[in-house]
């Protein structure tokens, strides 16, 4: 008898070997998918919460003429001592602001955005995520 490895302890040691292999390489997909969904979810509640504290702001300033439909917000401010009207609305996947004659981009979206007026909030929906935002005056 010959001291050695046979075929067939070889090719049971290469599957066991490969069934190995190939759980790692599913536990290893399974890692990746989650951070790059974290990573995902993270950049859109970062835009999400800019966008907020940009809206905020202006809210804090506003002085009424407050006007809102599912695709717009528009209210008066007071800027640099004189009255300005400031609009924010949704075009394709964006939320833009505009005043005066300047338009921004506030944030871009995935899914859908709007506005709901509450009487004295607005609520402000952008991709399934809800925000209730006081109204200033």
């Amino acid at each position: 008898m010959k001291k050695g490895i046979s075929l067939v302890e070889l090719l049971v040691a290469f599957l066991v070997s490969s069934i190995l292999f190939i759980s790692i390489l599913k536990v290893f997909d399974a890692f990746v998918s989650t951070v790059f969904l974290f990573v995902r979810e993270t950049k859109d509640s970062v835009a999400i919460f800019r966008a907020v504290d940009v809206l905020e702001r202006d809210l804090n300033l506003s002085v009424g003429g407050f006007s809102c439909g599912t695709d717009f917000l528009s209210f008066n401010i007071v800027s640099e001592g004189s009255l300005k009207r400031v609009r924010y609305y949704i075009t394709g996947k964006k939320v833009m602001r505009r005043s005066g004659n300047s338009h921004n981009t506030v944030m871009e979206f995935r899914e859908e955005a709007s506005f709901f007026d509450e009487g004295e909030s607005v609520r402000f929906t952008i991709d399934r995520r809800d925000v209730l935002l006081r109204l200033g005056w």
